[in-house]
């Protein structure tokens, strides 16, 4: 995907090198300029993952709903976020489009007063996944700065990344055996 040309996020197919707008069926291009954010695609490039219904904040953030976008029929899906949560959005999509993971926030609009948490998705059942086990994030300033930032193919492992500040962090979580390395 390529996130942004002239404020609209477009998805380009390098075998037909037909590209693709992120936007909804009835939607202009104009209208489309700034709402969403596309992070991955599946690899039959029918899927892809980001937030929809956003905008950014003055510090650069996205304020949006996560959700899976259906490239054929130009439509969102939104996928659920934990309770507390204002804002979302998806990183990474399993190859098949079963598992997806991301990060939420509490409170997107003062970013230095927000605590994010990773998230994984079961695509499939519009459920968000409980992991136990995580490790513990420091804290960074006065939040918690966490984000999913990679699934596996089989959606087994995910990278754990947080606090880049002042104590950048990461881990591997293993879904099978509840640790992380």
């Amino acid at each position: 995907t390529e996130q942004r040309k002239n404020g609209v996020v477009r998805i380009l197919d390098t075998e037909t090198k037909q590209e693709t707008v992120v936007k909804t069926a009835s939607e202009t291009m104009a209208q489309a300029k700034g709402k969403y954010v596309v992070n991955d695609i599946t690899d039959d490039g029918t899927m892809a993952v980001g937030a929809f219904n956003g905008s950014f904040t003055d510090d650069g953030s996205f304020f949006g709903t996560p959700g899976i976008y259906d490239v054929a029929t130009q439509t969102w899906k939104a996928l659920p976020m934990p309770t507390g949560m204002n804002s979302a959005y998806v990183n990474s999509v399993t190859p098949d489009g079963r598992y997806a993971v991301g990060f939420c926030e509490d409170n997107v609009l003062n970013v230095f007063a927000s605590n994010s948490s990773g998230v994984m998705w079961d695509v499939q059942n519009g459920k968000v996944m409980l992991l136990p086990g995580l490790p513990t994030m420091p804290q960074d300033y006065s939040s918690k700065q966490e984000t999913y930032s990679q699934v596996s193919a089989d959606g087994r492992y995910i990278v754990i990344f947080g606090n880049q500040s002042i104590f950048p962090t990461a881990f591997v979580y293993d879904r099978t055996e509840t640790s992380y390395i």
